[in-house]
């Protein structure tokens, strides 16, 4: 649920900008002021690490859906990017809480495989929205007012899930972000905020933009775009199962490094070389975001401890937000001089030096997870 309601905003990005008759720079600011909902986000993950991570979970699964009901009768572009603050929020926390949860209850020899799959089954989400968004001649309204099953959903996980077992082994902790700020979970913090950033410098732009730059600038139709970002999405499925088991076989800092380094050179290629670089990067970029994926979350979740778990994700989240606005700027500055393909593919600069920070942290690997 979360990823239908959350793709849908790339895709009908052209659609937006015309039914608000909006420009780039318009463009731009709606996608700052949505990533501004992953600040909401921090208190509920320090709630989940001190009350748990089911009721959560159905509460964040709740919130997005009532969200999506009320973006399909946003009025103007303001409005909708009201419910989308309000849905990113909640998107977020749901997306930490629960790899933090599947962190917790699997083998350790499986963990960045059991992230994998749940990766992969998201993409169930994407692929409605991507089906769902031609069929209905292009109206992304009533495929936001669908979105409000999700609030069905919230039922059946506050009654059935059951709570994380290691979560309720852990001993209480007087603060789940204080605890953040000392050895070693500082450096390990710091390390991976900076790498967030600087992918999302590049990985935010390139994503949001994604239909648009098929649309205005190759004059693609919205089925070719469509169709190629469904592919994309499909080669992600097994590029989540890649990561897992790479991760699970070799360890989480060598592959995770150059899956990273790799993806950031595929965004950039994804925009330099007309349509048919628009074809191929697209589709490479999508297998190597889905083979990082569950390399970068099995890793990240492993690095801290339990009661403060949630709470790191989250800040991560945070911290990668700020990165994507800043490269929403930077692409509304850049853009007027170097036209929108190339400052996408300069920003990719980004995710190439976040690359190689990621080898300053500890392989975790089939290791206990830190009380």
């Amino acid at each position: 649920m979360a990823t239908f309601d959350g793709s849908l905003l790339f895709l009908a990005l052209p659609r937006i900008a015309t039914d608000f008759s909006a420009r780039l720079g318009d463009l731009s600011n709606l996608g700052s002021v949505v990533a501004v909902g992953a600040l909401g986000a921090l208190p509920l993950g320090i709630l989940a690490d001190r009350k748990g991570r089911r009721r959560l979970i159905a509460i964040g699964v709740a919130a997005f859906s009532l969200a999506d009901l009320a973006g399909s009768l946003a009025p103007t572009l303001a409005a909708l990017a009201a419910t989308r603050v309000i849905a990113g929020c909640f998107e977020g926390l749901v997306g930490g809480v629960a790899a933090a949860m599947v962190i917790e209850e699997m083998p350790a020899r499986h963990r960045s495989l059991a992230i994998a799959v749940v990766t992969a089954s998201s993409g169930i989400g994407g692929a409605a929205t991507l089906i769902g968004y031609p069929l209905m001649n292009q109206s992304w309204r009533p495929l936001y007012a669908l979105g409000g099953i999700g609030f069905l959903v919230s039922g059946a996980v506050w009654v059935w899930l059951p709570e994380s077992q290691v979560w309720e082994a852990a001993g209480p902790s007087a603060s789940a972000l204080g605890r953040l700020f000392k050895p070693p979970w500082r450096g390990r913090l710091v390390i991976f905020s900076v790498v967030a950033a600087l992918g999302s410098l590049a990985y935010e732009p390139g994503g949001l933009f994604v239909a648009l730059f098929g649309s205005q600038h190759l004059r693609l139709t919205a089925v070719a775009i469509s169709t190629l970002i469904f592919v994309s999405g499909a080669l992600s499925v097994p590029g989540y199962l890649c990561g897992g088991w790479l991760a699970d076989r070799f360890g989480r800092r060598l592959p995770g490094t150059a899956l990273f380094l790799a993806g950031g050179t595929a965004a950039g290629f994804t925009y330099l070389f007309g349509v048919r670089g628009y074809q191929i990067g697209n589709l490479v970029w999508g297998f190597l975001t889905g083979a990082m994926t569950p390399v970068l979350t099995a890793w990240f979740a492993e690095l801290f401890p339990t009661r403060s778990r949630v709470t790191a994700e989250v800040s991560y989240s945070i911290v990668a937000a700020a990165g994507g606005i800043l490269g929403l700027q930077l692409l509304s500055v850049f853009g007027f001089g170097l036209g929108l393909g190339h400052a996408l593919a300069l920003l990719a600069v980004g995710p190439l030096i976040g690359g190689g920070l990621l080898l300053f942290l500890p392989e975790t690997r089939a290791q206990p997870l830190p009380d």
